[in-house]
């Protein structure tokens, strides 16, 4: 098969870039629009979007001193939930841009630091080998969540136009 394109034809093929589809689609999977825009906008949202989480959170428990947002990475749900701690308190809120879901998980330590301290404690080392939520965390954790779906659709204003919901 060698021979059948010239070598100036092959590296036309290889520098050639995938355009935007007539529907005005973009194909969000190409590395190049993701690196380019679909991350700092995403990074921007979510910087908007965790210090109204801080903000929140400290209505709920005052004596909260920090909170801590994890950078954007672009994982599968798989790879993930591998390096959640269990139990892990997971919201999966919908309604978002991009026809996909926006996963809000609170890990373990800071949800038992926050019920702890809402009731009144001081927010003391919680039992490692707990591997799930009392009702009264569930609880608590379900109350919060519902605090930050209008923080969620603040931080996202520039790109959605409706309101998250929680499911």
């Amino acid at each position: 098969m060698s021979g059948v394109l010239d070598p100036e034809e092959l590296e036309a093929l290889m520098d050639e870039e995938p355009k935007a589809s007539d529907d005005g689609k973009y194909n969000l999977a190409r590395q190049d629009y993701a690196v380019q825009r679909l991350i700092p906008t995403l990074s921007l949202i979510q910087s908007q979007f965790g210090n109204a989480a801080v903000e929140r959170v400290r209505e709920f428990v005052s004596s909260v001193e920090s909170i801590r947002t994890d950078r954007i990475t672009v994982m599968k749900f798989d790879e993930l939930q591998n390096t959640l701690p269990a139990p892990c308190s997971i919201s999966l809120i919908s309604g978002m841009p991009l026809s996909s879901d926006l996963l809000i998980a609170f890990e373990s330590e800071l949800v038992f630091n926050l019920v702890d301290r809402y009731f009144g404690g001081h927010g003391g080392e919680a039992d490692a080998a707990r591997e799930q939520f009392s009702t009264s965390e569930i609880s608590f954790m379900e109350i919060l969540v519902g605090a930050l779906l209008p923080d969620i659709a603040v931080a996202w204003k520039s790109v959605m136009t409706s309101a998250p919901a929680w499911t």
